[in-house]
């Protein structure tokens, strides 16, 4: 993973300006459950890096922030933070760049849940799809 992306980008979740809607709904469930893990956590990545392999992603900005904002409750990035300079480095240097942000994770999931996309909109998450239930 790169440590390098040093604001919020223009699509990212975290920010007030970015459309609702734009994201499936279960994106954000994914994202409680995955804060609410507080062992098991992982390390929330920018959408626009999702298809890269790996060591190409970056972190999200706007969720660093929001770990920033509430003291690093995520393991995971704490772990990275322990062990990879650029991270540290880049925590300290995050800004939001002028952008507004959601006050916290919760009030950028619940703003965006349910919201249907905006007219011409290409959702950026997918539903993930469940293998059919086997009978016995």
């Amino acid at each position: 993973m790169k440590w390098d992306q040093k604001q919020p980008c223009k699509g990212c979740p975290f920010r007030r300006d970015t459309p609702v809607g734009i994201w499936d709904w279960g994106h954000y469930v994914e994202l409680r459950e995955q804060d609410a893990d507080e062992l098991n956590g992982s390390l929330f990545a920018c959408h626009k890096y999702r298809l890269l392999p790996r060591e190409e992603r970056r972190p999200c900005a706007g969720w660093l922030l929001d770990q920033r904002r509430r003291r690093v409750p995520s393991i995971r990035l704490r772990i990275a933070l322990i062990s990879k300079h650029a991270a540290r480095a880049l925590l300290e240097e995050l800004r939001a760049g002028g952008f507004p942000l959601y006050d916290s994770l919760d009030e950028m999931c619940e703003a965006n849940i349910g919201q249907p996309a905006p007219e011409g909109a290409e959702r950026l998450v997918r539903p993930r799809r469940r293998a059919p239930r086997r009978r016995p």
